[in-house]
């Protein structure tokens, strides 16, 4: 019986990488490393899972912004973006009190 290779998660997330550049089909990769075809699905949808988990953990919540009541000389633009995609964008001069209505 075969001895089953024990992958530490640096090797599994380099095959996938390796995998994913080389253009190749999954089944060829399979056959040139001679790891089973199922594996190889198996860490590349876990490595997506968590990679999708870790861009919704760092797009959720704001930014700390600090508003000031001095006035700001033109040109200026202030770039608001919400979840879900939704962006406002405010030019010129825009005093705090719009900005604290806005977000209210």
């Amino acid at each position: 019986m075969e001895e089953v290779k024990e992958y530490s998660l640096e090797e599994r997330l380099n095959h996938v990488s390796v995998w994913r550049n080389s253009g190749l089909l999954l089944a060829n990769y399979s056959k040139q490393t001679g790891i089973p075809i199922k594996t190889l699905r198996y860490w590349a949808t876990i490595e997506t899972k968590n990679a999708r988990r870790q861009r919704k953990k760092m797009s959720a919540g704001f930014l700390p912004v600090a508003i000031s009541t001095e006035p700001v000389e033109p040109p200026c633009q202030i770039i608001i973006e919400f979840p879900k995609g939704i962006r406002i964008t405010l030019g010129g001069s825009v005093r705090a009190e719009f900005i604290k209505e806005l977000l209210s």
